[in-house]
């Protein structure tokens, strides 16, 4: 098969899982440039919600390809840095952030999600741009 100009290859079948039990594997590998291969994994955690979710997951293998230069330069890359939390704690580091939604995201990666607050100079996650 062939995906947005891509060679393409999808296997269905099963495997067994830690427990001995088989387990069914949707996969397509693409062929991309540079000698590069790419695995996408169709996966949900039980067979409703694939069914509901596949032609989702079929749109989105579908819109798979290449980047164009245009994409190479509007591509901003983000790192995961860790930074001692000021004493304006998350608000503080969100108001730099390049994420959408940064508070809540920093709160996430940190394991504040639901409340609380790492103590001023302890060191938390932070994403930034190289």
């Amino acid at each position: 098969m062939v995906i947005n100009g891509l060679q393409a290859t999808r296997f269905t079948g099963a495997r067994q899982n830690a427990q001995g039990q088989a387990q069914a594997v949707e996969a397509t590998v693409v062929s991309g440039p540079d000698e590069s291969n790419y695995v996408l994994l169709v996966s949900a955690k039980d067979a409703g919600a694939l069914q509901r979710a596949r032609s989702q997951l079929r749109e989105a293998e579908g819109s798979f390809r290449a980047m164009t230069p245009q994409d190479r330069s509007a591509a901003k890359p983000w790192v995961i840095k860790t930074v001692a939390l000021p004493r304006g704690g998350f608000a503080e580091l969100a108001r730099t952030s390049p994420i959408a939604n940064p508070e809540k995201q920093l709160r996430l990666i940190n394991g504040y999600y639901t409340g609380g607050e790492p103590k001023p100079g302890q060191l938390v996650k932070i994403v930034d741009t190289p």
